[in-house]
């Protein structure tokens, strides 16, 4: 179909940009609305792109009222249910995420991405720790060198206070992959272990990279008084 290119999903996203940014959020879901019914092909991807925009610009309600939406349309789609899960997760609703990752987990049992994201927030933000491990390692048992599964396994054993554990892991996630949030995992570990030079050598250096992130200052705030 013409007009319908590599170029028609980022001209998509950038007017339903302009729309919300200049306050016509009502006209940017309406557009959004009749391109879907104009082109069914595009219906997920266009669903998304919307999802994006509302879930920047935090506008919860409306985010979960589309996402509920598709999803009561399509209850099995795999992609809107992950979206939704992270969405949860952004807007503290951890009760959203459990649920729609385990929705993901009954429809595919060996998403290991799915098994990890569930883990990990249960480590981090509630205290329901063995649960979290038992997910972790699961995920870790499909896909045994990811590095962010590495991270979730060194960041449910500092919670249980294994802390030379989770060093070890930390410290190899971080080789694996150099990246500001487990960076601030490693550092924070480090730093209630009472190796403070350490934590502040891996501090610094991932803060080269990294100048602006919040994961980095708030580990700073925490531990510098």
């Amino acid at each position: 179909q013409a007009g319908l290119g590599y170029e028609y999903l980022p001209a998509q996203s950038r007017l339903g940009a302009l729309l919300i940014g200049n306050g016509q959020v009502a006209e940017a879901r309406g557009h959004f609305e009749s391109e879907r019914s104009d082109h069914p092909e595009r219906h997920d991807q266009l669903i998304l792109v919307e999802a994006q925009l509302l879930n920047e610009r935090g506008l919860s309600d409306e985010l979960f009222t589309l996402l509920d939406h598709s999803l009561a349309a399509d209850p099995d789609n795999i992609d809107l249910l992950y979206y939704r899960a992270m969405a949860g997760e952004r807007f503290d609703r951890i009760d959203i995420l459990e649920r729609d990752l385990l929705a993901v987990l009954e429809l595919d049992p060996a998403n290991a991405d799915a098994m990890n994201a569930l883990g990990y927030t249960l480590a981090d933000r509630t205290d329901r720790f063995a649960e979290a491990l038992q997910l972790i390692q699961q995920a870790l048992a499909i896909k045994p060198d990811e590095a962010a599964f590495i991270d979730s396994l060194g960041w449910v054993q500092y919670r249980l206070k294994n802390y030379a554990q989770a060093a070890e892991h930390l410290r190899r996630a971080l080789a694996l992959l150099d990246n500001d949030e487990v960076a601030a995992h490693l550092a924070e570990v480090l730093w209630v272990m009472g190796h403070e030079a350490e934590a502040r050598a891996v501090l610094d250096k991932a803060l080269e990279t990294a100048p602006d992130s919040l994961k980095l200052k708030q580990v700073l705030e925490q531990f510098t008084p």
